[in-house]
């Protein structure tokens, strides 16, 4: 008498005598690769919905910046990175007491303030005078690891245009540009890995509607102090 997958379990397969040892370790491949997909596929909802319920906030903070006007002068430039020094400044701050003790944070290998220092230098600012420029004292609450890596979903987000930006900026402030866009050049060539490793650590602290719901607050109080911080400094 054949037994078919119909009349025993999985479990009853893989465990007793019925297969193969070869039979049995594909069939494990098999079952990894299923749970591997269905665990993608989680993520990449997650994902959609994170977008989804930023995008509002996305589009009118980055209707406010300037970077892509063909007019946009060097004085200009330098103003619109004193304004955000302001706020990566106080807001890394912040990410990094929360981070403290945090097994498999992100933040530590991803603070972008020394690359908006240096530009600042190259443009003629002093460290005397960058460590006078005004900082936002507005920022989102960050409380949990959840809405830490919401903000961070923020600013790491901004790396993904930031080759983009640079490049722009080469052609609307010239080549001398080169030596002050730093900051938009940011992790260069692994600026795709790095985004990539960033939504794993973010999925696996979306890990229920709680966290989730942690993300998704904090990732839209961040844009909304961002614009609002633009707006009013």
């Amino acid at each position: 008498m054949y037994v078919t997958f119909s009349e025993k379990p999985w479990s009853a397969l893989l465990n007793g005598n019925i297969v193969s040892d070869d039979i049995r370790e594909s069939m494990n491949r098999g079952i990894a690769l299923i749970m591997t997909s269905q665990t993608c596929r989680i993520r990449s909802d997650f994902h959609a919905r994170l977008q989804h319920a930023t995008r509002p906030f996305h589009s009118r903070l980055e209707s406010r910046l300037r970077l892509l006007d063909p007019h946009l002068t060097v004085d200009a430039y330098r103003a619109l990175l004193r304004q955000f020094y302001g706020f990566y400044q106080p807001l890394e701050d912040v990410i990094g007491q929360v981070a403290i003790g945090l097994s498999g944070c992100e933040a530590a290998r991803r603070g972008k303030v020394q690359w908006l220092v240096q530009d600042l230098l190259a443009l003629g600012e002093t460290e005397r005078t960058i460590a006078g420029l005004p900082l936002c004292m507005k920022l989102p609450p960050l409380m949990t690891q959840a809405s830490l890596m919401g903000s961070l979903y923020v600013v790491e987000g901004a790396t993904l245009g930031g080759q983009m930006v640079a490049r722009f900026l080469r052609q609307s402030l010239g080549d001398e540009a080169r030596r002050y866009c730093r900051f938009f050049v940011s992790y260069g060539e692994q600026v795709q890995p790095m985004w990539a490793a960033f939504l794993e650590a973010l999925a696996l602290v979306a890990d229920g509607p709680e966290g989730e719901r942690d993300i998704i607050e904090s990732a839209c109080a961040t844009f909304q102090c961002f614009e609002r911080w633009l707006v009013h400094a």
